[in-house]
């Protein structure tokens, strides 16, 4: 565990570098522009997304059911769909874009008595969600190569890809569980490593659950693109859906990385990255990424006061 001061320091440079990125790309975008961007979008697009968050989250809810069976946890799709709500506030005050993730296991670990088996069930619900992330972006590329058009940085589309599932080949291959088990005895570190692992051969030992889970994760993904290509409609840009198929996954997957708040700026630079080689401005990629941002955060705070609402409503239920 890290010393409370470490922690605080480590949040202070994340900051810093959200900071200090989102005041360089100022430097060299239209801020101004970006606001009338904003301002002018068509409003009609934001219905539409608010259907589709409202649809991912109660798959999302079903997924982590889904899962946390596997272990032998038994919760209501309604009551972990308001769990989810309640780990979106979390998503936005702690580093990375896992931060609800945190939240989740508290939650679900006071269901189950068992911390261990929760950390396993948002594991594997992540990891289910990336595959799937990462097949779409693999079809996305593949329908494009097909159609002889053009994928820029597609080397890295398609490096990511292939690392993704190298590793989880690794994740999941019965020889690194026996290496794993034979250093359990060296230190405390390996051998939670050997329960961990050997947690994991329930779910290998489950599949049906986990390509349950694997296929209702395409249906997630998909709103996290859809929300990517109607904002991009919504602020009169029109990016050509399967550009955000190939290039969303792959964004998505490197601002887990807790190296800024919320994955700020690190966002913001992977949409320049991607959206600028197909012909977006600079500007205007950024002002993609930060609609982006800013209509998740919106949800997460419906989302959150939701979660509010319920909590309110229960522990004054619990009180009388």
């Amino acid at each position: 565990m890290l010393h409370p001061a470490k922690k605080y320091v480590l949040f202070l440079m994340r900051t810093a570098i959200s900071a200090a990125i989102i005041v360089f790309l100022g430097y060299k975008i239209d801020v101004s522009h970006v606001f009338e961007k904003i301002i002018e979008s068509k409003f009609e697009f934001f219905i539409i997304l608010g259907a589709i968050d409202l649809a991912a989250y109660f798959l999302r809810a079903l997924r982590w059911q889904i899962v946390l069976r596997i272990w032998d946890i038994h919760v209501s799709t309604a009551l972990l769909f308001i769990y989810l709500q309640g780990g979106r506030i979390f998503d936005y005050l702690l580093p990375s874009s896992i931060g609800g993730d945190v939240y989740r296991v508290y939650l679900s670990a006071k269901k189950s008595n068992s911390t261990s088996k929760a950390v396993l069930g948002i594991v594997l619900d992540r990891l289910t969600g990336m595959s799937a992330g990462f097949i779409l972006a693999g079809i996305g590329v593949a329908i494009l190569y097909l159609k002889k058009i053009s994928v820029p940085h597609m080397i890295v589309v398609l490096v990511f890809i292939a690392v993704w599932f190298i590793l989880m080949g690794i994740l999941f291959s019965p020889k690194l569980e026996l290496m794993v088990e034979a250093a359990s005895t060296r230190s405390a570190f390996w051998a939670k490593l050997n329960t961990f692992f050997s947690s994991m051969v329930i779910a290998r030992s489950n599949p049906r659950q986990v390509i349950y889970a694997l296929l209702i994760s395409f249906f997630i993904k998909s709103q996290e693109i859809f929300v990517a290509y109607f904002v991009s409609h919504a602020l009169g840009l029109s990016v050509p859906f399967l550009y955000c198929m190939a290039f969303v996954p792959v964004i998505g997957f490197i601002i887990v990385a807790p190296v800024s708040i919320s994955g700020i700026g690190v966002r913001e630079s992977l949409y320049i990255f991607f959206f600028t080689a197909i012909g977006l401005t600079m500007t205007q990629a950024f002002s993609l990424s930060i609609t982006v941002f800013a209509w998740m955060a919106c949800m997460g705070a419906a989302g959150g006061s939701l979660y509010l609402l319920w909590w309110t409503f229960s522990s004054h239920k619990k009180s009388q």
